[in-house]
């Protein structure tokens, strides 16, 4: 049988843009495309932690929007994390300074909202996309089939889930390992069944139910911070 990349390279171009998305083929091809890596929410930190995490007072420059910082930071390839202060519109970007789970603070709301006065850490080449924050006594873990560890950095729960091409959700929650005595992020890499098709052919999650399958939904009141659980999808193709 010839695969479907050749019966596209040996259709005519007008053929071969004609053959719909419900093709089997086409969806078994398209079932392991996943999300471009993205600037995405990571956390909250203190109004010093940049001050903390460098002594090179040349590296801090001054931005007057987390937006405009994360634009910044990005243009360097090496880079995997911003940094922006609102209060003091200081803004640091950083290929290997990840926040520890110990350094998280109680964001302004758990959608991804740092006071004014904290530090917003954005992952800058996520391949997730982030939602919300749930508290850890509302939270429903996922079934068993699902992947479950620790890391130490938060980039690391979310790449080693993007290697998963089921794995429509993950869980990423700073907390604190007391057998160990480490600080930690326990992630989950969770398979949803539940999904909305979208335009383009894109099937994502619903966000307007936030129906996912570990059977829980943002609280009113919640705020993203140690202990919450930060809730990251991405899109799949059918």
């Amino acid at each position: 049988m010839l695969s479907l990349e050749l019966i596209l390279l040996t259709l005519p171009l007008g053929d071969a843009l004609s053959i719909p998305l419900s093709s089997p083929s086409f969806a078994r091809a398209a079932a392991v495309e996943q999300q471009d890596p993205s600037p995405q929410f990571m956390g909250c930190t203190d109004r010093g932690y940049i001050q903390q995490i460098t002594n090179d007072d040349s590296a801090i420059i001054p931005r007057l929007s987390n937006e405009a910082c994360t634009m910044y930071c990005s243009e360097d390839s090496t880079n995997k994390y911003a940094y922006f202060n609102d209060k003091d519109s200081e803004c640091y970007c950083s290929g290997e300074d990840y926040p520890t789970s110990s350094d998280f603070r109680d964001a302004n709301n758990s959608v991804g909202t740092c006071q004014p006065s904290q530090t917003t850490v954005t992952y800058l080449t996520s391949p997730f996309i982030f939602t919300h924050c749930v508290p850890s006594d509302s939270y429903s873990r996922p079934s068993s089939n699902d992947k479950s560890f620790t890391a130490s950095s938060p980039e690391y729960c979310l790449d080693t889930c993007n290697t998963t091409p089921s794995s429509t959700i993950a869980h990423v929650q700073p907390t604190y390992d007391a057998e160990d005595d480490w600080w930690v992020y326990d992630c989950r890499c969770v398979s949803s069944r539940q999904r909305t098709k979208a335009s383009g052919g894109l099937f994502v999650l619903d966000n307007s139910q936030r129906a996912f399958d570990a059977g829980w939904a943002p609280e009113e009141g919640a705020k993203c911070g140690f202990e919450s659980v930060f809730v990251y999808e991405r899109p799949v193709l059918q």
